[in-house]
């Protein structure tokens, strides 16, 4: 029985200057493809209006070009998202595994930082897409969190003390 979330790509997002980024995708196999098929192939999109086309460089470690093989596509239209494809050159992520380190720098166009990027799991035989979903990005840890609101009451309680008097 699959789940009824689609795979998991993480986004972790990492400012280079001048509206470049570097974002490196972690996958998790969470067993929701049909059978508990391994994770061959998936692309990631890069709209064109947001991101340069022509700026999309793979990079990738060492350790993943013997067992895995990604490219950028190009869209055929202007309007057509490039596709960050990457194929698995052995068994692909099985299930309950996570293969991390696979990035793209590019230029961002748009306002803001880049926010989260469509996705699709595709059968490397046929190349029919199985799953489709959307990247997340990593939650941030709870002690900063705590951190800056144990700050934020301290502060406002020094000021509410002096207000006070």
């Amino acid at each position: 029985p699959g789940f009824a979330s689609p795979i998991w790509i993480a986004s972790n997002l990492t400012p280079l200057g001048n509206n470049s980024y570097r974002d490196d995708f972690s996958v998790y196999n969470n067993g929701s493809l049909p059978n508990g098929a391994a994770v061959q192939l998936f692309d990631i999109f890069f709209d064109p209006s947001l991101y340069l086309q022509s700026s999309l460089t793979v990079v990738e470690p060492t350790a993943l070009d013997t067992q895995w093989s990604g490219i950028i596509l190009y869209g055929t239209g202007p309007t057509d998202p490039a596709a960050f494809d990457v194929l698995a050159l052995g068994a692909g992520i099985a299930v309950g595994q996570t293969v991390s380190d696979f990035s793209v720098i590019f230029a961002y166009l748009g306002p803001g930082p880049p926010g989260p990027l469509p996705f699709s799991v595709s059968n490397p035989s046929t190349f029919a897409q199985i799953e489709t979903g959307t990247t997340t990005s990593p939650e941030p840890s709870f002690k900063p969190v705590l951190f800056a609101i144990l700050i934020a009451y301290g502060t406002w309680r020094i000021w509410w003390r002096r207000f006070q008097s």
